[in-house]
């Protein structure tokens, strides 16, 4: 008995021993498998091919080529697995390239070369002194040359605005999608999303430009009022220590300028720190 005893056991082992390797090399094949999307991921030259590797591998911005953070359906496949730090750091993006509105990118418009018609001198437009006839000849050909490669830079523009589009019920969706995550409590919760930062991604999308780029959008009204609405329930995330605090702010008209490049004053940063404090601290006194 003994004997079938330990027997057992070795089998057991064994059977556990073999379960073990067999996980193992489905997290191997499963590493693989990203690894290698990843990598074929920067030669991909189709949206909707990133789309569905977004989707298939559940990507973040990080692991998506430059080049195509500029696309709509990009943005709209990571959304549902945005994290909502992520989601605020990126609103004015987003807003900028018309993932919630119907505005497109600027068209491509050639530039149409001067006109020489009226130039009679050979001597003076011609450095290589050809009769004029060669010379307007040569012209046409350089011109037609460009002209054609203007025509197929249009084209590849207007296909690639084409395979972006949205449909007006998609951008009511993704708008939809994220007002429903900034003012979900429980997400601003498990993001441990501090009210500064809340209150600076605020001010920043209403902003509608980057305080350190030349970026511009419009900011959302509707993204607007979700941003405050976080603000508003980010306090529950501040964890109140039960001290005594004494609070002194400086009230110096040096208070009034710019805190770290950042759209935010000394004054409005100096105010928030003493809002937050004073909305989790029972025992809290204010001074100027």
């Amino acid at each position: 008995q003994e004997q079938e005893q330990e027997q057992e056991q070795e089998q057991e082992q064994e059977q556990e021993q073999d379960q073990e390797q067999e996980q193992e090399q489905e997290q191997l094949a499963e590493i693989h498998h990203f690894l290698s999307s990843l990598k074929q991921l920067n030669s991909v030259q189709h949206v909707n091919d990133v789309v569905n590797a977004i989707r298939e591998l559940n990507l973040a911005r990080e692991h998506v080529p430059t080049h195509f953070l500029s696309k709509k359906k990009v943005w709209m496949a990571m959304l549902p697995g945005m994290p909502i730090t992520a989601l605020m750091r990126n609103l004015a993006t987003m807003t900028r390239i018309g993932l919630f509105s119907a505005q497109q990118p600027e068209q491509f418009t050639a530039q149409q070369p001067e006109s020489d018609a009226n130039d009679d001198s050979v001597g003076n437009s011609n450095p290589c002194k050809l009769p004029k006839l060669c010379y307007e000849n040569t012209q046409d050909k350089g011109r037609g040359k460009k002209d054609r490669g203007d025509e197929e830079r249009k084209r590849r523009r207007q296909q690639a605005i084409a395979e972006d589009a949205l449909t007006q019920a998609e951008r009511e969706h993704a708008l939809e999608v994220v007002c429903q995550k900034l003012t979900s409590a429980e997400n601003i919760r498990r993001g441990k999303v501090h009210p500064f930062n809340a209150l600076l991604a605020l001010k920043t999308y209403s902003l509608g430009c980057g305080f350190r780029s030349s970026q511009r959008w419009s900011a959302d009204p509707r993204i607007q009022a979700a941003l405050e609405t976080a603000y508003a329930n980010s306090f529950a995330a501040v964890e109140p220590t039960g001290q005594n605090f004494l609070l002194a702010l400086d009230v110096s008209g040096s208070m009034g300028s710019r805190l770290m490049n950042s759209p935010l004053t000394a004054m409005e940063a100096s105010a928030a720190m003493a809002v937050i404090t004073r909305r989790t601290e029972e025992h809290v006194h204010v001074v100027a």
